[in-house]
């Protein structure tokens, strides 16, 4: 009789393991094909790095941002890779207190680094700045 016990434990663990593991791997292909992204760092991580990849193969890919302010508002980023060029453009429209409508660049490079518990993801080889200098987009961890 204990066998049985036994058995039945280990098989509802097992099931239970393998419902877990179904959910883990439906939430992370749901999430990682997301094209609007808000403040919520795991969400934006996967689907970064989707996006330097998918720039890295060179395919087309759009990502848009929503951050909130201090004082209620949104300002609006899209991030679009069309083959060998991604434009960045920032839109201010939302937040009543900015002076501008909005901002765009064209860059050829984007870089992701690592420092301490964050990652930086910032664009290069850009047209209206110096080849050298790199332009954060999104930071990316502990706060």
């Amino acid at each position: 009789m204990r066998n049985i016990l036994k058995s039945k434990r280990n098989i509802i663990s097992i099931a239970m393991l393998l419902i877990l593991l179904i959910i883990a791997w439906t939430s992370y292909t749901s999430l990682s094909n997301q094209v609007v992204i808000s403040d919520y760092n795991v969400v934006r991580a996967i689907r970064m790095e989707k996006f330097v990849h998918r720039f890295n193969e060179k395919h087309s890919d759009r990502l848009f941002f929503m951050q909130s302010t201090i004082e209620g508002g949104y300002v609006l980023s899209d991030l679009h890779l069309s083959k060998n060029e991604i434009t960045f453009t920032i839109d201010y429209s939302r937040d009543s207190y900015s002076t501008q409508a909005s901002d765009s660049i064209s860059c050829r490079s984007i870089k992701r680094k690592i420092e301490n518990f964050n990652i930086v993801y910032s664009l290069s080889q850009c047209d209206q700045f110096p080849k050298d200098q790199d332009i954060p987009i999104i930071s990316l961890g502990i706060k």
